[in-house]
């Protein structure tokens, strides 16, 4: 019996890790999207400085594909492909969940 516990505990650990790298490597795309915003000179806190948080500014502006208004930092350069993928893989991305 213990045997039989034993080797669903490490199936069960073999499949959850493979699921957790699949799900990292979605967020890859959208992570270069933070990345490049903070970069760029966005925030990740609330700074009290409008027009220029990660996730209302930077990150629903290239969502949308365009300026979101009040933005104050100019957008950086991010591959659409990268955007495209990004949105495919974590729709919510620009909600900041992550």
């Amino acid at each position: 019996m213990r045997k039989i516990i034993f080797i669903m505990l490490i199936s069960g650990s073999f499949f959850n890790s493979k699921a957790f790298a699949a799900n990292k490597k979605k967020e890859g795309n959208c992570q270069k999207i933070k990345a490049e915003c903070l970069k760029a000179g966005f925030s990740n806190v609330k700074t009290g400085e409008p027009g220029k948080g990660v996730w209302p500014n930077c990150v629903k502006s290239l969502f949308a594909g365009k300026v979101v208004e009040g933005t104050a930092i100019p957008l950086p350069e991010i591959d659409p492909e990268v955007v495209r993928k990004c949105k495919a893989d974590v729709p919510d991305f620009a909600e900041g969940k992550k």
